[in-house]
């Protein structure tokens, strides 16, 4: 019997839920099922407990079933009997017991949700936990409702074109091999990206393009650099910023640490298809021993850990994966990479931090910290919001005093 792609994605929700895994080990329709049933968890859950006294007292499955009928009417209302039965057929085979729950509770959502969507909580209709609900609208009054609603959007995907290819030349072969892609607005070396497998298209084995966001690259242009610098990326993996560093200064030397072994391999990987050779160490960068030498770096980048909050569009799995309590460990761990590295930095040298997250505690908060027991020059400090084109996060650039 062949499992749907409903049912596969109704389970693998369940493990993400209970596992923390990663959209990333998923592909297709199951993918994007489950990432909707992510991005759209909170309210369908506050209609489901309207519609059944105890949900949970049914098994998962069911339950997920139902969860993305409450999605796929909210996208196509105007197909709305179609979508019940085809939910009512999906769960069949594996639940027979439950097709007249699953077929009763849709119909019992279609004919109330506009009834018991004015007594649900702000949180629940935007789709975020309360906890981050609340921060967010307190952080930012005028526009949580555009940030809200961006995460609960598809996420358009880009590319940055390498400089030794041409872009637009690149952009309609992808054109003419049916890859719905446009020219980035805002930067004349990217591609946006709404479909296509990436590892399929013209030129990814040539190493041809990288697949980043435009956010952080915005931010290392910023950076003054010499032609031979020395550059130290800390928490490198997969290599994005290491390899865009190599294309825009390809006479500095560049090194490499993160913790992750997978990722480390995956940054190796990287590297080979894009013919670049940089060293990368696995190590803690909150304990770099003797490896690295101090007053040595011209520039050290700090792309730290974080709760992932601006690239909640991308990986919407972040909302239900995300405790607030989780944000002091990783504030404490942000801090204790900056100030192992900041020995690390010449004087008169700069370091960039950035976090892909737009709570204040995880950036401009944790810089006031390192400047109470460190001297340096604020250059540059913004937090950016997650737009179409932007995943949204804080970055900054500080500058050792050339003299003690």
């Amino acid at each position: 019997m062949n499992i749907s792609d409903e049912i596969k994605a109704v389970r693998f929700f369940n493990n993400l839920h209970e596992k923390q895994l990663s959209l990333k080990k998923q592909k297709g329709k199951v993918l994007n099922y489950t990432a909707n049933l992510c991005r759209h968890y909170y309210k369908s859950e506050a209609l489901i407990k309207k519609a059944l006294k105890k949900p949970s007292k049914l098994h998962y499955e069911v339950i997920g079933m139902i969860r993305l009928g409450c999605y796929l009417i909210e996208e196509d209302p105007q197909n709305t009997p179609k979508i019940i039965h085809h939910m009512v057929e999906c769960i069949k085979p594996h639940h027979k017991w439950a097709t007249s729950i699953v077929n009763g509770t849709l119909r019992n959502i279609v004919r109330n949700k506009d009834q018991w969507s004015q007594d649900m909580a702000l949180s629940d209709k935007y789709n975020v936990p309360s906890w981050l609900f609340e921060k967010i609208a307190h952080h930012y009054p005028l526009h949580f409702e555009d940030i809200f609603n961006q995460w609960n959007q598809p996420p358009l995907h880009s590319a940055r074109v390498r400089p030794h290819v041409n872009r637009d030349k690149l952009l309609s072969s992808w054109i003419k091999n049916g890859v719905k892609a446009h020219a980035h607005p805002h930067r004349n070396d990217m591609i946006c990206i709404r479909s296509g497998a990436i590892n399929e298209l013209p030129g990814y084995q040539e190493g041809d393009f990288y697949i980043q966001n435009a956010s952080a690259l915005d931010l290392l242009e910023k950076v003054t650099l010499s032609e031979k610098a020395l550059i130290l990326d800390a928490c490198a993996a997969p290599g994005g910023k290491s390899i865009f560093m190599a294309d825009r200064w390809p006479k500095a030397s560049i090194t490499a640490l993160d913790i992750d072994n997978k990722r480390i391999q995956k940054m190796n990987e990287n590297l080979e298809r894009t013919k670049l050779s940089i060293p990368i160490h696995c190590v803690d960068a909150t304990e770099t021993k003797d490896l690295l030498t101090n007053n040595y770096y011209d520039v050290v980048i700090v792309d730290a850990p974080c709760s992932a909050t601006g690239v909640i569009t991308k990986h919407p799995e972040i909302k239900l994966l995300r405790k607030e309590e989780d944000l002091k460990k990783v504030t404490e761990i942000q801090l204790k990479i900056l100030k192992e590295l900041w020995p690390k930095l010449k004087k008169g040298a700069q370091l960039v931090y950035l976090v892909c997250s737009i709570l204040p505690e995880e950036g401009e908060e944790v810089i006031k910290k390192l400047g109470k027991s460190n001297n340096f020059t604020l250059e540059f400090s913004k937090t950016y919001l997650p737009s179409s084109y932007y995943h949204g996060f804080y970055g900054c650039i500080i500058k050792k005093p050339t003299h003690h």
